[in-house]
């Protein structure tokens, strides 16, 4: 995605900012992405944390968008539940998401007991019953990644769905004809 190699959590601030996506952009900091995005749209913050990769992470990224006044317009999610289960211990109401390779029927209840609210499965295993199921247990289902025209055709059947894709431009020419 950058012209950079090697891990986020062993470069500086300053080496971070040198990095380039797709060759121009440079990366925000998430107080610049929150800034930019305020009032515009709900904001999914991904946090990358794997068991405790980025200690404090939780913390950090949740006093940021307290700070910046917008918890009512971002939700935290991760691969890593027991890192939404810190977030929601540190602030019950932060809106929060699981994320996960595979669909399976044990995520219910976790995201029940965490009081989640969504819910972001790998387009190879989203099926019109596990949409059905998310839409009865209103979890707001967001499939990853939804980046060919067919796929993205799909899931405009499904008003409920939100999607992640890497083609924006494509998914707004067909989102507004459709």
């Amino acid at each position: 995605m950058t012209n950079g190699k090697g891990q986020v959590k062993d470069l500086t601030l300053a080496e971070l900012k040198e990095l380039r996506i797709g060759g121009t952009e440079q990366i925000p900091i998430l107080e610049e992405a929150l800034t930019l995005l305020r009032d515009q749209l709900i904001i999914d913050i991904e946090l990358k944390q794997m068991g405790n990769l980025y200690p404090g992470l939780e913390e950090k990224a949740l006093t940021m968008v307290k700070e910046m006044r917008m918890l009512d317009q971002v939700f935290f999610s991760s691969f890593d539940h027991y890192s939404m289960v810190k977030l929601r211990q540190l602030e019950p109401k932060a809106e929060i998401g699981l994320i996960n390779h595979s669909a399976s029927p044990a995520l219910f209840p976790l995201l029940k007991e965490l009081n989640a609210r969504y819910l972001s499965i790998n387009l190879d295993y989203v099926t019109p019953e596990l949409i059905q199921r998310c839409e009865e247990e209103n979890i707001i289902f967001i499939p990853y990644p939804v980046d060919r025209e067919e796929d993205m055709q799909a899931m405009l059947r499904y008003p409920s769905v939100l999607i992640c894709t890497n083609e924006l431009e494509r998914w707004a020419s067909i989102s507004s004809a459709g």
